[in-house]
């Protein structure tokens, strides 16, 4: 593990060429995402606008219905967002793993474009389960329970479990799809079964980048709220991105290929 973190890092700094299409990408991405929160606080705010006039449910009904075409808009944006991440994230995944055996950027991108149907296979399960995930949770949310302690454990439990399925099913997916002759059901079943048989040692690896997630997160809003210039704004937001996705997929797809069967 400790192997697979400093050649991940190594990585960034000996190929930082590498780094470039998922700049670009995370550039992207920054831009959607700001369409996105514009166009969900300008829904929010109609919203509140309608709801202090009609205050009953079918007057939120009708509301949603008749912004029926901003809420695919918006689902389009994320749906977009979330494409571009996989698609380079399956780019850099491959290039870690054959950068040892002279592959290129070139050949990595390739390899991404070609897994394009896969991606979006994967993009969809992952959306599956997410909604799975959320309706649940609204299940336990709203359970008439008056205990808080109880209350507050089962949404706890409930959490924890769906966080360990997650890691289960994904952490490794992205890394299983930048083989060759891979698909998105193999790579889910190759992750499910990786994560089995490296179960702590894969828990403990999702600890480590979701707190240098948060960490990398915290130093960019220091750096970020200090700056009032939109352009530099976003290739900053932009830099901190790729090397939160360079660092963290290279971590994954390193592990992953010296330890998978």
């Amino acid at each position: 593990m400790i192997n697979a973190i400093g050649s991940a890092a190594g990585l960034m700094v000996k190929r930082p060429l590498a780094l470039l299409p998922i700049f670009f990408a995370s550039l992207a991405c920054v831009l959607i995402s700001v369409f996105f929160q514009l166009r969900l606080l300008e829904l929010f705010s109609e919203f509140i606008n309608y709801s202090l006039e009609a205050q009953d449910l079918n007057a939120a009904v009708f509301f949603f219905t008749k912004q029926a075409a901003s809420i695919s808009y918006m689902l389009g944006l994320a749906l977009a967002n979330s494409f571009l991440v996989l698609l380079f994230g399956v780019y850099y995944c491959r290039y870690a793993i054959t950068v040892q055996r002279k592959g290129s950027i070139g050949n990595a991108l390739g390899f991404a474009l070609k897994s394009s149907g896969n991606i979006i296979a994967l993009l969809i399960t992952m959306a599956i389960f997410l909604l799975a995930a959320i309706s649940a949770g609204f299940f336990f949310i709203m359970l008439p329970l008056y205990n808080t302690f109880l209350y507050t454990t089962i949404i706890a439990v409930y959490c924890i479990i769906v966080f360990i399925f997650a890691m289960r099913l994904f952490m490794f997916a992205l890394p299983a799809l930048a083989k060759e002759e891979s698909n998105a059901k193999k790579a889910i079943k190759e992750s499910w079964a990786f994560t089995k048989k490296h179960f702590w040692q894969s828990l403990l690896l999702a600890l480590i980048i979701i707190f240098f997630i948060f960490a990398i997160s915290a130093i960019a809003m220091l750096f970020l709220e200090k700056i009032d210039e939109t352009l530099a704004v976003f290739s900053l937001w932009s830099v901190f991105d790729t090397i939160l996705i360079a660092f963290c997929l290279g971590v994954l797809a390193i592990y992953y290929s010296k330890h998978a069967e």
